[in-house]
C-alpha cells in the first residue's frame, strides 16, 4: 500500500488536472460540443449512406447503410450496424429512442432501437412519417402499403398507418390520388398532411374533412412542427425553399444552399426536424453529367444542419455534420428541445385568415352537372365525391411546345394539352345524358393565315367534336356531319373570348361571351358516334398547323347548366382577368457570354421539362429599362424531352434579341427543373419570354 503525503497529494492533483486541461478532445468529443453548441441540446441524426459509387440519390439500389449521430453517447457518426440494404429514409419517433426505416424494394418497415441497434420487422409498405397523438400519447407510423404501381416519383399504392404499439392494426388514411415519397409530414394536431398529391404539386390534406388544397408546384415538401401549419416547397433550382402559411395566405422564398462547402451548388434531401428553427439537407452535388447534378450524387455530399430566424426568411448559421468519402443520403434530425422551439414564431389567427388565398369556390357555376374542370395551373381543379364522376383531381399535361404562362393558362406555342381525368366515366355519361357542354377562355396570338385545334373531344378515326380557327374565323367538326364555319370571328382589338358550345340531343349551340352566335338542327345521334373520352388542347402531332395562343377556364358539362349558371360564369371570368396584374417587359440586344449545361433529357429523371440560365453582356436596351451591362435569362433548353432547336444552336459571342421580364413574376416556373452554372448573387435573373 502506497501513502502519500498532503503535499505530494497537491502536487499529484495539480499535475493531473493539468493532464487533464492539455489533453486533446478526441474527434468524437469535440463534434459533440461543436454541435450542441448550434443547436443548444442532445441532438440525435440518422440516414442512409450509399457504400458503392455514391449516385443512388433517391435510394433505389441495394448498397445503403444506416448511419446515425448522438451528441450524448460519445460514438460519433457511426453505423447503426454492418448490414447493407435498400434501406430507405430513415425517421424517428417523437421521443428520438426508436427509428422507423424501410427496405423499400422489399416494401416492409423495421424499427431500430437507436441505442441498441436492435432491428425488428414491424409491417408491410414504406413508411414516411410518425405522428404522435396528442391526447393519447400514442405513436402511428404512416406508409404507402397496398396494391398499384409506382416508380421513382409516385406511387399509387395508398397512405396508411399503423400503431406503433400494434403493428397489426391499420387505417386508410387517403387513396384518392397517387403520392410521392418525399417527404410527407403531419401537424401536431394531426389535422392536416403535408406532401405531394403527387409530385409535382405541394399541397395540404385536411384529415377532418378531407379537402385536398393546392399550394405550389416543386418537391421535397416539408410541414413545420407543431400547429402553426407552413408548408416549404422545394424549388427547381434545387437552391430555396417556397414557404407558405396556409392560416395566413403569406408565401416568401428562403435560400438553402448558402453552406460554408455547399459553394453554390445545388442541394438535396431538405427536411423540416422537429424543433421550429433546424432542418437538414445534402449536398454539394456538383457531378452529374449533362447538367443534372442530382442524378450524378457523387461521394462529396455530406449532412449539413440549417437554422432558420424566428420569420424563416433566413438561415442564419450552418454546420457541416459529416465528413468522409461515402455519399450520405435522407437525414433525419431530432432535437431533444424540439417541442419549445414552436412559440417563436408568431401565429396567425384563425380569423384573420386570408381567404383572398383561397381559390374561388363560385367558379365554375353547377358544379354538380360537371365531368371536368380545369380554372388554370395554380387551382386544385378537383370535383368532390358527389360529383357525376366522384372524386376527380384533374390536369392537363403539355406536349411538343407548349407551356404554362405566368397567368397558370395552357399557352400552346403549336404544341397541345392532354387532359388527365375520368374520361371512360364522363363519356359514359355524356352518351347517357345526350348531351355535351364545352366552356372555355381562348385568347388567340396569331390571326389571318393560321390554322389549328382548339380543342377536340374523341379521336380522330372513331368520331370527335372539335373547334378549330382557320385564319380570323372558327370550324365546328361533329361526328357525320358538315362542318360549321363562321368566317369572322376574332379581331386583333380583343385579346380573348369566352366559348361554350352545346350538343343537347340533336341541337347544337354555340354562345361567345355570352351570346348565342350560331345555332344547327338536326344533327341526329351524333354523340353516339363518339368512342373515346380523350380531351385534348391544340394540335398534337399534326404537321402544317398549329395555334399560338393560351386557353383557360375550361368546364365539361355532361349535364345542362341552367342559363343563369352559365351567365354566372361569363362574369365571373371576366372579373378575374380584368384583375390580372401586368408585368413590365424588357426588350434588349445582348451578346451571349456564359451558357449553363443543356442536360440530357435521359438524365432528367422524373422532370420532362428543364430551362437553363444563360449570361448575357447587354449591349443595348430596346425597351423598358435595365441599369446593368449584364443580365442573367432562363430559358427552355428541353420541353417534352426533346431539346429545344434555339437553346442547342445558341453560340457564345452570337448576338440575340431578347424579351424578358422578371422571373419571380412567373409563378408558373415554380417547381421546374431550371439549370443554373454560374453562381451571380448580386444579378437578378430574367426569364425570356417567347410568343
Amino acid at each position: 500500500m502506497l501513502f502519500c503525503s498532503r503535499g505530494r497529494t497537491n502536487v499529484l492533483s495539480l499535475l493531473f488536472l493539468i493532464l487533464l486541461v492539455y489533453t486533446p478532445f478526441s474527434e468524437a468529443e469535440e463534434l459533440s460540443v461543436q454541435i450542441k453548441q448550434f443547436t443548444g441540446s442532445q441532438t440525435r441524426l440518422v440516414w442512409v449512406q450509399d457504400q458503392a459509387e455514391g449516385d443512388d440519390t433517391l435510394a433505389q439500389k441495394n448498397n445503403m447503410k444506416i448511419m446515425a449521430y448522438d451528441s450524448e453517447d460519445g460514438k460519433g457518426v457511426r453505423a447503426m450496424s454492418d448490414r447493407i440494404d435498400n434501406y430507405y429514409k430513415p425517421l424517428f419517433t417523437p421521443d428520438g429512442e426508436t427509428i422507423l426505416v424501410s427496405v423499400r424494394n422489399k416494401h416492409t418497415i423495421y424499427t431500430i432501437n437507436f441505442d441498441s441497434g436492435r432491428m425488428k420487422k414491424f409491417a408491410s409498405g414504406v413508411a414516411v412519417a410518425v405522428w404522435q397523438d396528442p391526447a393519447s400519447g400514442k405513436n402511428w407510423v404512416y406508409a404507402l402499403d397496398g396494391d398499384g404501381a409506382e416508380d421513382h416519383k409516385l406511387s399509387h399504392k395508398s397512405l396508411v398507418r399503423y400503431r406503433l404499439d400494434k403493428p397489426g392494426k391499420k387505417e386508410l388514411v387517403w387513396n384518392k390520388t397517387p403520392l410521392s415519397w418525399s417527404n410527407l409530414d403531419v401537424s401536431e394536431d394531426g389535422q392536416i398532411i403535408g406532401g405531394l398529391f403527387p409530385w409535382p404539386f405541394g399541397s395540404t390534406l385536411n384529415t377532418k374533412t378531407g379537402e385536398l388544397k393546392r399550394i405550389g408546384k416543386g418537391c421535397w415538401t416539408s410541414l413545420s412542427p407543431g400547429n402553426d401549419k407552413i408548408l416549404w416547397i422545394f424549388d427547381g433550382t434545387h437552391r430555396n425553399l417556397g414557404f407558405t402559411d396556409t392560416l395566413s395566405g403569406e408565401s416568401w422564398k428562403t435560400n438553402i444552399n448558402g453552406a460554408p462547402g455547399i459553394d453554390g451548388y445545388e442541394v438535396y434531401h431538405p427536411r423540416w426536424s422537429n424543433h421550429f428553427n433546424f432542418f437538414s439537407l445534402t449536398g454539394p452535388y456538383k457531378e452529374g453529367e449533362g447538367g443534372n447534378k442530382i442524378g450524378g450524387g457523387g461521394k462529396d455530399v455530406e449532412i449539413y444542419l440549417g437554422r432558420f430566424d424566428n420569420s424563416l426568411k433566413n438561415v442564419v448559421d450552418w454546420f457541416q455534420l459529416t465528413k468522409n468519402k461515402k455519399a450520405d443520403f435522407y437525414p433525419d434530425l431530432w432535437i431533444r428541445d424540439g417541442k419549445t422551439s414552436y412559440q417563436n414564431y408568431k401565429k396567425a389567427d384563425p380569423a384573420e385568415e386570408n381567404t383572398a388565398a383561397l381559390p374561388d369556390l363560385n367558379w365554375p357555376s353547377g358544379l354538380k352537372k360537371v365531368l371536368f374542370f380545369w380554372q388554370n395551373l395554380f387551382e386544385s381543379n378537383q370535383l368532390g365525391e358527389d360529383s357525376l364522376v366522384g372524386f376527380s383531381q384533374n390536369a392537363v399535361e403539355p406536349s411538343g411546345n407548349s407551356i404554362f404562362n405566368r397567368f397558370g393558362e395552357m399557352e400552346l406555342r403549336k404544341g397541345s394539352f392532354a387532359a388527365e381525368y375520368k374520361e371512360n366515366e364522363a363519356l359514359k355519361i355524356i352518351r347517357t345524358e345526350n348531351y355535351f357542354g364545352m366552356e372555355m377562355l381562348y385568347s388567340p396570338f396569331q390571326y389571318g393565315a393560321v390554322s389549328g385545334t382548339i380543342f377536340s373531344y374523341g379521336e380522330k378515326a372513331d368520331g370527335r367534336i372539335a373547334m378549330r380557327q382557320v385564319n380570323n374565323g372558327l370550324e365546328l367538326l361533329i361526328p357525320e356531319h358538315v362542318p360549321v364555319k363562321l368566317d369572322t370571328v376574332f379581331s386583333k382589338e380583343k385579346a380573348s373570348y369566352h366559348f361554350f358550345l352545346a350538343i343537347d340531343n340533336s341541337v347544337l349551340q354555340l354562345y361567345i361571351d355570352g351570346k348565342l352566335i350560331h345555332k344547327v338542327d338536326g344533327l341526329g345521334a351524333s354523340l353516339e358516334k363518339i368512342k373515346s373520352g380523350h380531351l385534348a388542347f391544340g394540335s398534337s402531332n399534326l404537321v402544317g398547323e398549329g395555334l399560338s395562343g393560351a386557353i383557360s377556364h375550361v368546364v365539361l358539362f355532361g349535364k345542362k347548366p341552367a342559363d343563369k349558371e352559365r351567365a354566372a360564369d361569363v362574369e365571373i371570368i371576366r372579373k378575374q382577368v380584368a384583375e390580372r396584374q401586368i408585368v413590365d417587359r424588357i426588350e434588349l440586344l445582348g451578346e451571349l457570354t456564359e451558357k449553363s449545361v443543356i442536360p440530357l433529357p435521359d438524365s432528367l429523371g422524373a422532370y420532362s421539362r428543364a430551362l437553363t440560365v444563360n449570361r448575357y453582356r447587354v449591349i443595348d436596351v430596346v425597351a423598358g429599362k435595365y441599369e446593368s451591362d449584364q443580365i442573367l435569362v432562363a430559358s427552355w433548353a428541353v420541353l417534352d424531352r426533346e431539346p429545344v432547336e434555339s437553346a442547342v444552336s445558341a453560340e457564345e459571342g452570337s448576338q440575340i434579341r431578347l424579351s424578358v421580364e422578371p422571373f419571380d413574376s412567373h409563378p408558373e416556373l415554380e417547381g421546374e427543373r431550371l439549370m443554373m452554372d454560374m453562381f451571380e448573387p448580386d444579378l437578378d435573373l430574367y426569364y425570356s419570354v417567347e410568343k
